[in-house]
């Protein structure tokens, strides 16, 4: 027969158990709590030289990064600085950033966004002082000077010398139009920037009283013949009521937007109608003996401009009585060097009175060197 053995239930420690375990316990204690009374000294407290250094390490962040990137300096002195940012916030505009001190002790460094709200950055300042690294950069500036002629006669012909011509008349009307091509004379300079045609006489009188007469000075093609798709500038009409009914010389006041800019040198005025009934008679000289190097020459059409007269044989044998007057202008570009003075940096120096540990000397350079403004009064200390 097989006896069990009882089995016994453990109750708790033996002394010699608790003996070795009090003793663990108590230094894993004391580590404990040291370590979480070095947690605590470690939080900063008001007045402590940590927290001290946290200011003063956000202080100079924060003027560094607006500093170093000032675009323009508004306004400048002792104990304010007022510059311009780059866009931050997405508007496309560069924002203000204003950094001060009032000057009276324990009153706050303050920085302000824009229009927002005042955001203090040393809480109770007893000393700022902004001074301000000034550096000479020499810029070329380009200036333009334009200079007008007075008003005078560009080109015009009466007669041939030592010809006797034949006196031929031109009715304009709708279709049957009268041009004169022409050259600008020797005095209007190559270079010259803009042209206007100012006023425009012609040899005619009146012939019906109906309609308008039209004047256009416009470009020519290869073959002098007048481009009236391009006039230059706005047509201008005239009454036939107002023309004499003798031949004269009758002066028209051309519109003054008619600009040349391209530097070209050969024109043609054009004269139509604006009815079937011809509402000007144009008075044009031909001879078979006129000169060959004499550049106004007379062109006319009968479908309003589709084909031009006469053949390039007899463009010399023709030309129309007129003047033209008008003024050019002419621009000089100089390169002027110009000395202005760009802040290079900034040094701030500022101080706590309630925390001496907050003790700023720093200089910041200015990466986009904006221009010194004056400087302003400097506030007071």
């Amino acid at each position: 027969m097989m006896v069990r053995r009882s089995q016994r239930i453990r109750q708790g420690y033996s002394l010699v158990e608790m003996a070795v375990a009090l003793p663990t316990i108590g230094i894993l204690t004391v580590g404990m709590c040291s370590a979480v009374l070095l947690t605590v000294r470690a939080i900063p407290q008001d007045g402590s030289v940590i927290t001290a250094s946290v200011e003063t390490a956000r202080a100079l962040e924060q003027l560094e990064r607006d500093l170093r990137c000032a675009l323009t300096v508004i306004k400048r002195d002792g104990k304010e600085i007022i510059f311009t940012v780059p866009d931050r916030n997405g508007d496309a505009q560069p924002e203000t950033i204003r950094y001060w001190w009032s000057g009276v002790v324990g009153s706050p460094f303050l920085r302000r966004f824009n229009s927002s709200e005042d955001e203090i950055i040393v809480g109770q300042t007893e000393y700022l002082q902004l001074d301000y690294t000034i550096q000479p950069r020499v810029t070329n500036r380009l200036q333009e000077t334009t200079t007008t002629s007075d008003p005078f006669l560009l080109a015009s012909f009466e007669s041939w010398p030592s010809i006797t011509p034949t006196i031929k008349e031109f009715y304009v009307d709708s279709t049957d139009w009268i041009a004169t091509t022409f050259e600008l004379p020797t005095t209007v300079p190559k270079n010259y920037s803009r042209l206007r045609f100012t006023s425009v006489e012609v040899y005619g009188r009146r012939n019906l009283v109906s309609g308008q007469v039209r004047i256009n000075v416009c470009r020519v093609n290869s073959s002098r013949e007048p481009r009236t798709t391009l006039p230059l500038g706005t047509t201008t009409s005239i009454s036939p009521s107002i023309l004499p009914t003798s031949y004269t010389w009758i002066r028209t006041t051309l519109n003054n937007d008619v600009i040349a800019t391209d530097g070209s040198r050969v024109f043609s005025i054009v004269f139509s109608g604006s009815t079937s009934f011809s509402p000007m008679r144009v008075r044009y000289l031909t001879s078979d003996t006129a000169p060959s190097n004499v550049h106004p020459t007379a062109r006319w059409t009968d479908d309003s401009g589709g084909e031009w007269g006469p053949d390039a044989s007899d463009l010399h044998k023709n030309d129309v009585m007129f003047r033209i007057f008008g003024v050019y202008e002419t621009l000089k570009v100089e390169v002027i060097p110009e000395t202005k003075q760009h802040i290079q940096s900034v040094r701030v120096q500022l101080r706590s009175n309630t925390n001496k540990s907050i003790n700023i000397d720093t200089t910041i350079g200015l990466l986009n060197l904006p221009e010194a403004t004056q400087i302003n009064a400097p506030s007071a200390n």
